[in-house]
């Protein structure tokens, strides 16, 4: 949750339609963003026992006053006004997937708000009429929503959605605007192409509105979330659907249990593409900045959460750092930097079977990976050293959870693309200068990674849920979306 004044929150749950709470508070966690952006993260856990599985739950949040006593009507107030709640619940609702029951899982990337040959609609909003049309029918509703990779795009970003991104961000900055390293001054709207270019090392080549400061990566979360968030102006029409088709995406997520990982549009098209890639921004100050700026923002409003107990080790650091955000920025790149070595990232859902979030971005490997001397593109996704932390992961995940599931695997990069489309990457890869023209991105893109995968998932019964996008286009399509279905299958394991 995001307030614009600090408060001391309370969460209470209970069993749809009944009067007793019996769920509480624990932990409250709360981040100071900015003078007027406090970000806060609630864990409820029941009073006695277990939450009940297979049947729906809601919650409410309060905040406390001097005396101790938490008011909830302000809560129920914004549910009935914003429509957060659905017909026939006053309060947001959720479940839990009993045992042995069927996870049924929402699964989506890759969403644009400028996106018109992707359709007029937006295709996260249309996952809302899913939980509509099966609010009750726990058989059929969505238990958890994923998103893989691409929630904003931070390099693509259309000029009605820059307008509306400086609007919040300098209202967010008040008079303390971040500086830029090395004096360095940010260009305006349509500027910013050829300064990221040369100032950060960036090779988007949809970059003339790229984001660039703390205050543009939040407000633009800010935006994709919340329909009251936007100024109150007409917006042009590539941007309009998209937001107004936000009260829907923000009633989802208020009702469904949501895991999210980062790709490369969430901090910059081509992110770590390569060895030389990454090289070549870590040499740049400003390059640093921007993408410390993006993995700060993306753990605040994605990352935060995913795991409760990794949260509870990094939710100091992360104040702090951010505390000290003008004043010390190295610190906050130390920390978000950390993170970024051998699978910090990576997280699995408390379910079965258990989805595990592969991070293929912040621990790329070499080409040639085992022989570590060519920097260029296709990279490996994740080194060879990077998979054998994860390699131990899947093996305890394995051993744990029931013998008749598959182990679900999150990858934001196409794993398995149109082999037409595949075999042409395979064919120019590491011929054509710039490759990321081509964005050749996908597994099939590097034989010797996508060979390593399947050398792990070797005769064991493996679903890989990947993104969408497999070749470059002008607008790549928004928000595809799948629901999987657990069936009965061979024991899983994954053994080298």
């Amino acid at each position: 949750m995001a307030t614009t004044k600090p408060v001391e929150l309370d969460g209470l749950v209970r069993k749809a339609g009944t009067a007793e709470w019996i769920g509480q508070t624990t932990t409250v966690d709360r981040i100071k963003l900015f003078d007027g952006l406090f970000a806060y993260l609630v864990q409820i856990a029941p009073a006695e026992g277990h939450f009940p599985t297979g049947t729906l739950l809601e919650y409410s949040l309060g905040t406390v006053g001097k005396d101790g006593e938490a008011d909830h009507s302000w809560f129920k107030s914004v549910v009935a006004e914003d429509g957060l709640a659905y017909p026939g619940f006053e309060l947001p609702t959720l479940y839990l997937q009993a045992a042995g029951a069927k996870l049924n899982v929402l699964y989506g990337s890759c969403r644009k708000p400028h996106d018109i040959d992707g359709g007029d609609n937006d295709a996260l909003a249309y996952g809302d009429s899913l939980v509509l049309n099966n609010v009750t029918t726990l058989a059929a509703r969505p238990t958890i929503l994923c998103l893989a990779g691409d929630q904003i795009y931070a390099d693509d970003v259309h000029d009605a959605t820059f307008d509306a991104i400086n609007t919040v961000a300098t209202k967010l900055e008040g008079s303390t605007p971040e500086k830029m390293p090395n004096g360095a001054t940010v260009p305006g709207r349509g500027q910013r192409l050829k300064w990221t270019t040369d100032k950060a090392g960036f090779t988007s080549g949809e970059a003339a509105n790229h984001l660039v400061t703390f205050a543009e990566y939040v407000a633009h979360y800010g935006l994709a979330w919340n329909r009251r968030n936007w100024p109150t102006v007409s917006v042009a029409k590539e941007v309009v659907s998209y937001r107004d088709g936000l009260p829907a995406v923000r009633r989802l997520m208020a009702n469904t249990p949501t895991y999210m990982m980062f790709d490369d549009h969430d901090v910059t098209d081509d992110w770590n593409f390569s060895i030389n890639w990454a090289a070549q921004v870590k040499s740049s100050a400003v390059g640093t900045r921007i993408i410390t700026n993006a993995l700060a923002a993306y753990w605040i409003f994605q990352a935060w959460g995913n795991d409760p107990k990794v949260s509870a080790r990094e939710t100091p650091h992360m104040r702090d750092a951010l505390a000290k955000r003008l004043t010390d920025p190295a610190e906050l790149e130390t920390v978000v930097g950390t993170k970024s070595t051998l699978n910090e990232w990576e997280f699995q859902t408390p379910t079965i079977p258990v989805l595990y979030f592969l991070d293929t971005r912040t621990n790329r490997g070499y080409k040639d990976d085992f022989k570590r001397a060519d920097g260029g593109e296709p990279a490996f996704l994740k080194s060879a050293a990077a998979w054998l932390p994860t390699r131990d992961r899947l093996n305890k995940i394995v051993d744990v959870q029931q013998r008749s599931v598959p182990l679900v695997l999150v990858t934001a990069a196409p794993v398995f693309g149109f082999e037409t489309i595949d075999s042409a990457q395979m064919a120019v890869s590491g011929k054509l200068v710039p490759t990321s023209y081509f964005d050749l991105e996908g597994w099939a893109a590097n034989r010797a990674h996508l060979f390593l995968f399947l050398t792990l998932c070797r005769d064991h019964d493996v679903v890989v849920l990947s993104g969408t996008c497999t070749t470059r286009s002008p607008r790549p399509h928004r928000s595809r979306f799948s629901t999987p279905r657990s069936s009965a299958v061979r024991p899983p394991e994954f053994r080298v």
